[in-house]
């Protein structure tokens, strides 16, 4: 069967949301509620106003009782309990008087959560008036870093805690470099503006003046500033021209774009150098307890503090738009390395997609190689400062209680209220709503627990799908690209494993229409397929079916990744003559479905225990 890109999966939403409530055994009354309001305000009503009620509910549990009708007006109540999901509610609060009941039952909890926030991460473009507001918050926060003064006491303090952190703050620059070699990021990037395009000889064209010479004998540096075979300069690096990155606002949940930084190529190569660097230094000095590449350590603790009450969680708002670079530099004055990447390695200026230049007064955005290693470094040394202080204790017993992923964190429920305060005088803000310390519910990395029970809802995100909100008609989902029919299976398996069947069966037979047939599947099988728990059913004869495989362009003329690549870090200097470089490139996050002959052990998978 041929595949034909130009072709729609159509999904109706109204559909999969009587599916999803079928699933979940809501009550005919309240299934017939939520269905009018779909109608008539759209879907909104699943991607804005049930998300709120499912923070209602979070905000209830926090608080031992069911809040005012005020906090909810737009659902009618019946006594002390909404109407809507009243059968659920009625197994969490009492319905005299709305106060938590002793006996809570944790599968209600999941039930609600996962009608609620189940479309919540849906990520459709937006409209343009969200994205000059999405721009608008943007500069208000760049305007309150401006006016942010900070307490000089307060950086002495956290200045003389840099000592509990060697391997970050003492290594040498030289010896970063030479370990941590420049690379590319995970992302996109821009060259040095709007009038530098990323070709072949992106690089050769950028002057010493923005990027700086080194002789061949500095091999440290040989990967980020120009090297000449002759040159009697030991190191030369100039202002701050060429670092100029470019805001952008891409889908990411219903409530708005996430903003993401686009950072010139010369500086992305030197601030993953840095990444590599910071985070390893962080995760040795501090045992694990800054983070950057398990989240189960954190989730662990979340589960354990719903159940025993002793770890709270808390979530910042906005956090890396927070991290003030004036605030950094005066932390950093003593170390010179780490003073090096943010004078030389940071783009001083952004791009805005109104077309404006402004200076940037955040440390960097998302995108940059600097951004989670300060901002968890940050969140980490403040919060240990004013603990210590304040209750007289050692430093490192303080640092080993104190737990950092991104910008989740998690401390002893006595210490909340303090951590609090010193996220406040290093200017960052907490999300009192994402954060909990009082109930039995915890979150962190992506983990929902209630009394040590999971209560994670599984979303539909589709979050690399770009869904344009014109592709939504009426509520019919329109998905045409391959990564987003990819993303949709993948998903579908979540949906078993939770024991959503009858949602999960919508999709496949949408699936279905658009790519024929689908083989079951199980483990972690790579084929596209209707996935299973069990593998008795799967045989063992050879079939065709969809896999994915990376997109290869062929290149006819110079390959400007391949030739990137050799040129940022040279062996040697190399010549105009020797710069053909012909072949294939893997585009970035980009996919294609091909049908192949594959076999049922590959169907199979990692078999579930």
């Amino acid at each position: 069967m041929q595949f034909y890109p130009r072709g729609f999966c159509r999904i109706t939403i109204r559909e999969a949301f009587k599916k999803l409530m079928d699933d979940l055994d809501v009550d005919q009354a309240s299934k017939s509620y939520a269905l009018r309001r779909l109608s008539y305000e759209g879907l909104s009503f699943l991607t804005k106003t049930l998300p709120l009620y499912s923070k209602f509910v979070l905000a209830s549990l926090e608080r031992g009782s069911l809040l005012p009708r005020s906090s909810m007006s737009n659902f009618s109540w019946k006594g002390a309990l909404p109407v809507f999901l009243r059968s659920l509610l009625q197994r969490i609060f009492s319905l005299t008087n709305g106060r938590l009941l002793p006996s809570v039952c944790t599968v209600a909890i999941w039930q609600i959560r996962q009608i609620c926030d189940y479309f919540y991460k849906l990520a459709t473009d937006f409209s343009d008036s969200e994205l000059r507001d999405a721009e608008r918050r943007y500069l208000e926060t760049e305007k309150s870093l401006r006016e942010r003064q900070y307490d000089e006491k307060w950086v002495t303090d956290l200045r003389k805690n840099l000592r509990y952190y060697p391997s970050f703050t003492n290594t040498a620059l030289h010896a970063i470099l030479e370990e941590h070699r420049p690379r590319y990021g995970p992302g996109t990037f821009c060259a040095t503006g709007h009038d530098v395009y990323t070709t072949y000889s992106v690089y050769k064209r950028l002057p010493g003046r923005t990027i700086g010479t080194c002789r061949r004998d500095q091999t440290p540096f040989l990967g980020y500033f120009k090297a000449y075979p002759s040159s009697s300069e030991s190191l030369s690096t100039h202002g701050n021209e060429g670092k100029c990155s470019e805001v952008l606002f891409v889908p990411k949940d219903s409530r708005s774009p996430r903003t993401i930084s686009r950072e010139p190529l010369h500086l992305l190569r030197m601030q993953m150098s840095f990444f590599d660097f910071a985070s390893s230094a962080l995760e040795r000095d501090t045992c694990h307890r800054i983070n950057f590449r398990d989240q189960s350590i954190n989730q662990n603790l979340a589960r354990e503090g719903s159940k025993t009450r002793g770890w709270a969680t808390l979530d910042l708002k906005d956090g890396s738009d927070n991290v003030s670079v004036d605030l950094i530099r005066k932390l950093f004055e003593f170390c010179p390395a780490l003073s090096y990447f943010i004078r030389r390695v940071r783009s001083t200026h952004t791009y805005l997609p109104s077309g404006g230049v402004i200076p940037l007064r955040k440390v960097a955005g998302m995108g940059s190689g600097l951004t989670f290693p300060i901002m968890a470094f940050l969140i980490h040394i403040s919060v240990c400062t004013l603990v210590q202080r304040r209750f007289r204790l050692n430093y490192r017993d303080v640092a080993s209680k104190v737990y950092v992923y991104g910008d989740d964190l998690i401390v002893p429920t006595g210490w909340y209220t303090t951590a609090v305060e010193a996220l406040k005088r290093s200017g960052l803000l907490v999300n009192s709503a994402k954060s909990f310390i009082h109930s039995h519910f915890r979150e962190s990395c992506g983990g929902d627990f209630y009394d040590g029970q999971s209560v994670t809802p599984v979303r539909l995100k589709l979050t690399g799908a770009r869904l344009p909100r014109v592709g939504i008609c009426g509520d019919v989902l329109s998905l045409r690209s391959e990564e987003s029919l990819l993303q949709l299976e993948r998903h579908c398996r979540e949906l078993v494993l939770s024991g959503l069947v009858a949602l999960s069966n919508y999709y496949y037979s949408c699936l279905e229409r658009r790519l024929g047939s689908l083989p079951l599947v199980s483990g972690v099988s790579p084929i596209l397929g209707r996935y299973t728990l069990s593998t008795c059913e799967i045989g063992d004869d050879a079939f065709k079916a969809y896999v994915p495989i990376p997109v290869i362009e062929k290149s006819t003329e110079i390959c400007e990744w391949k030739y990137l690549g050799g040129y940022l870090i040279p062996t040697r200097v190399p010549e105009e003559g020797h710069l053909q470089n012909f072949g294939e490139v893997a585009i970035p996050r980009r996919i294609k479905l091909k049908k192949r002959l594959v076999y049922g052990h590959t169907a199979r998978g990692v078999e579930q225990s």
